[in-house]
């Protein structure tokens, strides 16, 4: 799969490191795998066809940075795509404005992808951050939610950038980016 992301920068990727750090530690869950590069996802698609990194280029040039609310924290619980896993998350607020950022990049990617993922669908796309992933005791969850809720997570993430990740399933693939440069 390919998606279309802003990538978390520090010191907030530092913070979500840690998030993930501490519940490793602590629940000893030595196969929680962290958000190495966090990211909040816009669009997914198993392929694009040619000229999405031009139309990612252009947007990114007439692009202001955005400011990204986040507001708390979850665990998704389930079968996703590489088995069973949770995912710990950090929720997005969803505003006007990120709204917006969405609807554009949405916009202009849907005619290029090959089998776009519906839950990136303007109507159905829930903002969140993820934090980590893996398989979590559900015996331990109560204590995990606990532990997770000591914290605020009412952060304001200043987003820079556009990217282009090829491959999902590579947490060390070149992502190609794009700097936020309008003003």
């Amino acid at each position: 799969m390919k998606a279309i992301v802003t990538a978390i920068e520090d010191p907030w990727r530092d913070r979500i490191a840690n998030v993930w750090g501490e519940l490793k530690a602590v629940f000893g869950l030595a196969g929680l795998t962290g958000a190495v590069r966090p990211y909040l996802t816009f669009h997914v698609a198993e392929e694009y066809r040619p000229g999405i990194e031009d139309t990612l280029a252009r947007i990114a040039a007439r692009g202001t940075p955005f400011r990204m609310e986040t507001h708390g924290i979850g665990i998704m619980q389930g079968a996703l795509t590489e088995g069973l896993q949770s995912v710990v998350y950090l929720h997005v607020t969803r505003t006007e404005a990120l709204d917006d950022v969405h609807h554009v990049i949405h916009h202009a990617a849907q005619p290029l992808a090959v089998n776009a993922k519906a839950a990136y669908e303007n109507e159905t796309w829930l903002p969140h951050i993820a934090v980590a992933s893996g398989a979590l005791p559900a015996e331990a969850v109560p204590q995990i939610v606990e532990f997770l809720g000591r914290r605020e997570y009412n952060w304001s993430i200043e987003a820079t950038n556009l990217c282009l990740i090829p491959d999902t399933r590579l947490a060390a693939a070149h992502w190609v980016l794009f700097e936020l440069r309008g003003r």
